[in-house]
């Protein structure tokens, strides 16, 4: 069950890896409102330290999103440590009401640095420790807040 927020982002990550293979994640972006669109962007923060290599959209802008509609990203991480790593971290921004940055005259901005409203990223897995999301009388699993990541096992 999941939230019943206007604007939810659903990530679903597998709970294990194999070293040096391949795993999907898929993002799943949906507008539950009932008239209004949405303009959303997303960044995924992969630092150096991180325990994957990513392929996939790094930063960018979705397609606008009707209401009720949605939209489903993916990306392939490749896990090159074992035991429990956390994924890169998802920022999902709802930018419908921002103003966007000045621009240079003649210069047009290439940049999806936008400040706007964060969008409640959901892991959709049942992890023991992460904590409860109660919504309108429905229940999901909320990625846990000490780090804001998710965590995958990688085997060898």
């Amino acid at each position: 069950m999941i939230p019943q927020d206007e604007l939810i982002a659903l990530l679903d990550v597998p709970s294990f890896a194999r070293l040096h293979v391949a795993t999907p994640i898929y993002l799943t972006v949906r507008n539950q409102h009932s008239s209004r669109s949405a303009n959303i962007t997303v960044t995924l923060d992969l630092d150096a330290s991180d325990a994957f290599v990513v392929a996939g959209l790094r930063n960018g802008r979705l397609p606008i999103l009707l209401p009720g509609s949605e939209e489903k990203l993916s990306w392939n991480l490749i896990p090159i440590e074992c035991g429990h790593v956390k994924i890169p971290r998802i920022k999902v921004m709802d930018i419908r009401r921002a103003s966007l940055p000045s621009q240079g005259v003649g210069v047009p901005n290439t940049e999806v640095d936008v400040e706007g409203d964060a969008v409640k990223v959901v892991d959709v897995r049942a992890d023991r420790n992460t904590t409860r999301v109660q919504s309108a009388g429905d229940s999901a699993v909320e990625i846990p807040q000490q780090d804001g990541a998710s965590t995958i096992l990688v085997l060898p």
